[in-house]
């Protein structure tokens, strides 16, 4: 039995532990609903954390080899070229009952922002275990992990989703610089949006009160966010929000705490995507 201000009921085995969480309220238990989720121990993934590969190619070759050992079917997984470039993007799809798709996504080429020694690793290291950590319950949407070469690896994935080439997703949930404290999370406001796209400022808005709850229940200290972190967040696929609603989700400190904050990161984004998977209506859904 784990002790937290959430109540959460672990089941270990050699390899992963079950996570369930009851949502609660001031009246109890919220409409009963579980999110349950699969967490490798600790003891395994440190390794993966603190081992970081030399190189922007062993980077990729890692992250393809964990998707693969954390249940992503060759089948599921595409290589995505870059123009002109040798780098590649990754993904790997997570099927639910409905092709409507939320997309994780994540820079993994080497980064020195901060001055830290893992150099843009932990983010790019959390796809693959929340790809297998959302395995544990049936989904109710397509979840679509994708790992970003760089400056040309993203820009190679707005353009797909400018032209509908690649997807077309209901949002976007992206990964920044985490390990290094409390997760933090920030969406555009509706007041930087142009008018067509504070119609989907309120789905922006609801991905930011799943955030703001589960971090309440976690008992992760208060944050107001205003601005984004950092200049190259500013021009990232994040403010494509006029077009796609989208959250970041990312720690700030000069003094990383790995893997302490890791952890904590990788459950608060555990319980946040199946969170949304049950708030988030699909295309064409009525409600929505």
């Amino acid at each position: 039995m784990r002790h937290s201000s959430i109540t959460l009921f672990c089941r270990v085995t050699p390899l992963l532990s079950l996570i369930l969480i009851f949502l609660t309220s001031g009246m109890g238990i919220a409409q009963n609903s579980p999110l349950i989720f699969w967490e490798l121990p600790q003891e395994r993934v440190n390794p993966m954390l603190l081992n970081v590969p030399d190189s922007d190619n062993q980077r990729y070759i890692r992250l393809q080899r964990y998707f693969s050992a954390l249940h992503c079917d060759p089948k599921l997984m595409e290589e995505i070229s870059i123009k002109k470039h040798a780098g590649r993007n990754l993904a790997c799809t997570l099927s639910g009952t409905d092709a409507a798709e939320i997309l994780i996504v994540a820079r993994y080429e080497h980064r020195t922002r901060l001055n830290l020694e893992t150099q843009g690793w932990p983010e790019a290291l959390m796809l693959p275990l929340l790809y297998n950590a959302l395995q544990a319950q049936p989904r109710k949407h397509t979840f679509v992990f994708e790992a970003l070469f760089g400056n040309a690896g993203e820009r190679n994935f707005i353009d797909a989703l400018r032209n509908g080439s690649h997807r077309s997703p209901i949002a976007i949930v992206v990964l920044d610089t985490l390990g290094l404290a409390e997760p933090r999370f920030y969406t555009v406001p509706a007041a930087r949006l142009s008018k067509s796209g504070r119609k989907r400022s309120a789905i922006n808005k609801l991905l930011e009160s799943d955030a703001a709850y589960l971090a309440r229940l976690q008992g992760i200290p208060p944050q107001s966010v205003q601005d984004p972190p950092t200049e190259e967040i500013e021009n990232s696929i994040l403010f494509e929000a006029d077009k796609i609603p989208s959250i970041l989700i990312y720690s700030l400190s000069n003094k990383p705490v790995l893997p302490s904050a890791f952890h904590q990161e990788f459950e608060f984004l555990a319980y946040f995507l199946c969170k949304i998977d049950g708030t988030l209506k699909s295309v064409g859904d009525p409600a929505n």
